[in-house]
């Protein structure tokens, strides 16, 4: 079994702001050891990014005193907590520092996170479960309804709900819109493949099926109430005459 160390270092592979949070706490920790009084009362550590460390001095004077001991800083940081990679200090006058006692340390952890109830990973955010299961069961969801599309066409969602009750109006109706455009974009690109061609024999039965398909889903019309009007009237011209000569 994986420590916590060994899943930290790989989560800081990836994940840079956690790994400059954790960098960050390290380095404010540590400052009262790399600044000597009265160096480290007049100074804090506000933030690391970038491997950038950023102080802020109580005045203008100190801000640049800090300057002279940049280098200084770095080394001492490198001896202290060789891991973390300082590659410059920049400094600012805040014209106040807060006291060691009252800085208050902005840092998320792991154990700052929810987890998730489905599959145990520890998330932000205020949504019950983590992104992963969301998108699985989004997707799951999305299935049912292209299914059930596939097999009824026609269907609104005022008749859906009624098989789907846990399916809401907008999934439903972003489906049926993205299969409208798949079986229009599977229509042209039959018509591209026989440009300037006559349809073959071979080819009409699944030509003539997007087209009553794509008519269904665009129109909710079911299949005995399609004639040839309706059809010339939902088709562009080429594809009619393309498909039905």
């Amino acid at each position: 079994m994986e420590s916590l160390g060994d899943i930290l270092k790989q989560l800081c592979r990836t994940n840079y702001r956690l790994r400059d949070a954790l960098c960050l706490e390290k380095l404010q920790k540590l400052w009262p050891r790399v600044a000597d009084e009265p160096l480290a009362a007049k100074a804090t550590v506000q933030n690391y990014r970038n491997k950038i460390l950023f102080l802020t001095a109580s005045s203008s004077v100190w801000a640049q005193q800090l300057g002279f001991f940049k280098r200084l800083i770095i080394e001492k940081y490198k001896k202290l907590e060789p891991d973390i990679v300082i590659k410059d200090v920049r400094v600012k006058s805040a014209g106040f520092v807060a006291p060691p006692a009252q800085v208050k340390i902005a840092v998320k952890t792991l154990d700052d996170r929810r987890i998730c109830p489905s599959c145990g990973r520890r998330f932000e955010g205020t949504e019950t479960e983590c992104v992963f299961c969301r998108n699985k069961k989004q997707n799951i969801l999305e299935q049912r309804i292209s299914k059930y599309l596939e097999d009824t066409p026609w269907v609104r969602y005022a008749q859906a709900r009624v098989d789907l009750p846990d399916v809401r109006e907008k999934d439903f109706s972003a489906v049926r819109r993205r299969l409208e455009h798949q079986t229009l974009d599977a229509l042209r690109r039959l018509y591209f493949e026989f440009y300037q061609q006559p349809l073959p024999k071979r080819s009409r039965p699944l030509a003539e099926q997007l087209a009553s398909r794509y008519i269904m889903l665009k129109t909710g019309l079911t299949p005995d109430k399609i004639d040839d009007n309706i059809i010339s009237g939902q088709l562009s011209r080429k594809l009619h005459k393309f498909i039905y000569g």
